[in-house]
């Protein structure tokens, strides 16, 4: 039997795929020739609970699959998460047993060695709880604009890294046009920086080179983040920017995915666009792109 066009709308909107339309347009023929039987009260009734009953399916459908999608990145985000801090956790009383227990047996060389890798684990750690409560925090990012020396902030992300990694990269950083005033939000900047640098160096093999660039030119501010790394698979580049999200390629290398969930929740603060560029085992690049904006004092008016 023909259905009508209006009712024909009313099941296409209650329909999320075709095939889900074509279900709905099944069970109110079916519900139209049971109706017929009875008469033309029947088919009316047959019509209004086919419709009715359709988009209470439809409802629990969609909230069964968010219920089942947030316990599952619940799940990864704890498991994750547990593992992180027990590995952090457990090289840092390791280290430190050492240095106490061989103390009289280490050089002093040795002995600050081990005590500057405490460090930079205690440095691990804290960075991880600081993006932790960045991300579940309720509030979206709201940028705070002032004057900034980006090359300054630069430098000072690189020094960072370096500490909290040991030197054991070399960063390089290229710097062109006007990046000295800039009106932007010091905290998202830093960000942006630290979490590509961060990410560039824990893909990438010990010895090899970052690079980041930085430019202001032609209206523009472009920040790009160059490594030599592993790379992202092709088909897992749109996945990357997710919460907890890590790539299959990732293995057992720190971190609990939420580095360049931050990067892109800060470039979308600051009204700019993130891109990438990768390949598996030929390297990885980030480009941020913003606007540049008027001086601080007429940002804020």
């Amino acid at each position: 039997m023909t259905i009508p066009d209006d009712l024909r709308e009313q099941l296409r909107a209650c329909s999320k795929d075709e095939a889900a339309f074509r279900r709905l347009v099944m069970l109110f023929e079916q519900a139209q020739t049971t109706g017929s039987q009875g008469g033309h009260h029947g088919m009316l009734f047959s019509e209004r609970d086919v419709i009715e009953a359709s988009l209470e399916r439809e409802k629990l459908r969609v909230a069964l699959q968010k219920v089942r999608e947030l316990n599952d990145l619940k799940t990864r985000m704890m498991a994750r998460i547990s593992h992180e801090f027990r590995t952090l956790l457990a090289i840092i009383l390791t280290s430190s047993e050492m240095l106490d227990r061989y103390h009289d047996r280490l050089s002093p060389d040795d002995r600050r060695n081990r005590a500057r890798f405490i460090r930079q684990q205690v440095f691990r750690f804290t960075e991880m709880l600081n993006d932790i409560a960045l991300a579940l925090r309720d509030e979206p990012l709201e940028p705070k604009y002032v004057s900034v020396n980006l090359e300054q902030l630069c430098r000072t992300a690189i020094d960072r890294i370096n500490q909290a990694t040991g030197s054991c990269h070399h960063l390089r950083l290229a710097v062109e046009g006007e990046v000295q005033n800039v009106t932007a939000d010091p905290d998202l900047m830093s960000i942006i920086v630290t979490h590509l640098l961060s990410n560039a160096v824990k893909y990438s093999p010990a010895g090899t080179t970052v690079h980041l660039a930085l430019s202001g030119m032609n209206n523009h501010i472009r920040l790009s983040v160059r490594d030599e790394g592993i790379g992202i698979p092709p088909g897992e580049q749109t996945r990357v920017f997710e919460s907890f999200y890590r790539g299959s390629n990732a293995g057992e290398t720190a971190g609990v995915g939420l580095g360049l969930n931050l990067v892109s929740q800060a470039v979308a603060a600051l009204g700019g666009q993130v891109a990438l560029q990768s390949a598996p085992h030929k390297g990885t690049t980030f480009t941020v792109t913003l606007k540049k904006r008027e001086a601080a004092k007429k940002a804020d008016t």
